[in-house]
């Protein structure tokens, strides 16, 4: 009875590891399909891509529904098992523009050395195939799964997830209990379970129009907005350190003001987006970004003119963190340990999906193939075998998840 327990698991995996490298073939082909129809958002499309996993699902007699917020903004959410919804594995089918240095074309995927390149093949259209060849393997086995597992394809995850992941948790057509986002590269070696939040402040320097012959006559926007953006470079965040992420950071990605070369700006902005940690919100943050702003200030006491430097929250998202000690964690472990993969806890500087998830009460972590040094670059490439360890890794922790 001991042998047949020790047999029972380790056939299983022998069992996964065999479907899924006898499918590798078939991902790629599947992969190549998705890239060559291009879902670059704005404007997104993703209607076009939606057409081959529905054809996927018709063929594997898989329920789906699909979903719009706004027309041609497809996503598409397909049922395999049955009870209440379990878990929701969700790629997202927009892409990032291609942009300039490839070494190929960006939408006529070429494989070398085992790795497909082509806009979206990371970031996210292998994870989506993976999860398509997993779809085929859970339809074999719907018997033995625990609940309902959902395989979703979202769409606008590039430019906010309003039309997407964000519309799918609202309109309460996701309300699995577990949910994992394969966003965030790690070659399946990390599981993201924190992400720091955030804010998008606009700097707005007022000083005073004159004549751009008689700059003495005004007080220079610009003049201001660039002092303060040089003095911001050295600012002192007050926050506590956090084991998984790092020092929050601040950057200007949008500046505009003037309106003329020959008049002196009276007024100028620029969008801060800041990265901050659990331990800070909109109101310290603000405290500290004042303090810059009144240092600032003393360059130009001299002047007879006075300047203002106001802050206005353009965007705010929360900081996540999901408890390491969450039953879905230990088992993606467990389920990649069995593959001879290890991952580690981490956090990350940027921000996914599973922040939607979260704050609607879907335990959602980041776990997924792929070097994350490729994400937006061009020649964008991904590993084929990894795709397939990645769907192996994934049957076990369906087969396994407990309600």
């Amino acid at each position: 009875m001991k042998l047949l327990k020790f047999l029972k698991p380790f056939m299983q995996n022998q069992q996964i590891q065999k479907f899924f490298q006898s499918r590798k073939k078939y991902l790629t082909e599947l992969l190549a399909k998705l890239v060559a129809v291009d879902t670059t958002n704005p404007p997104g499309n993703e209607y076009k891509a939606v057409k081959i996993v529905e054809a996927e699902f018709k063929k594997l007699k898989i329920p789906y529904k699909k979903y719009e917020a706004k027309k041609g903004r497809t996503n598409l959410v397909g049922e395999i098992g049955k009870g209440k919804q379990l878990l929701v594995i969700a790629s997202h089918l927009d892409i990032v523009p291609a942009g300039k240095g490839w070494k190929t074309n960006p939408f006529k995927p070429v494989v070398k050395q085992d790795k497909m390149y082509g806009r979206g093949v990371l970031d996210n259209k292998g994870p989506l195939a993976a999860t398509l060849v997993l779809a085929d393997f859970l339809k074999q086995h719907e018997k033995e799964l625990p609940g309902k597992i959902l395989i979703a394809a979202v769409a606008d995850e590039e430019c906010g997830s309003a039309l997407g992941m964000e519309y799918l948790v609202s309109k309460k057509i996701l309300k699995a209990k577990y949910a994992i986002i394969p966003d965030i590269g790690g070659n399946l070696k990390a599981i993201s379970i924190a992400e720091k939040g955030i804010l998008n402040v606009v700097a707005r320097a007022i000083g005073k129009q004159g004549h751009g012959a008689y700059p003495e006559g005004g007080l220079n926007a610009i003049d201001l907005l660039s002092q303060f953006l040089v003095k911001l470079r050295k600012i002192r965040w007050h926050y506590k350190k956090h084991k998984l992420l790092s020092a929050p950071t601040c950057s200007a990605g949008m500046i505009k003001g003037g309106d003329a070369p020959n008049v002196i700006p009276g007024e100028t902005e620029a969008v801060l987006n800041i990265r901050y940690l659990p331990s800070q919100n909109k109101k310290t943050i603000l405290t500290d970004l004042e303090k810059v702003a009144r240092k600032t200030a003393r360059k130009f006491k001299k002047s007879p003119f006075k300047f203002d430097l106001q802050f206005d929250i353009a965007l705010d998202s929360a900081p996540l963190e999901v408890d390491k000690k969450t039953p879905l964690i230990k088992l993606i472990q467990s389920s990649a340990k069995t593959f001879k993969i290890k991952p580690k806890i981490i956090g990350q500087n940027g921000t996914t999906v599973c922040k939607e998830l979260n704050q609607h009460g879907i335990v959602a972590v980041g776990f997924a193939p792929g070097e994350e040094s490729v994400f937006h670059q061009a020649n964008e490439y991904i590993d084929l075998q990894e795709l397939v360890n990645f769907s192996a890794v994934l049957a076990k922790i369906c087969l396994e998840l407990k309600e």
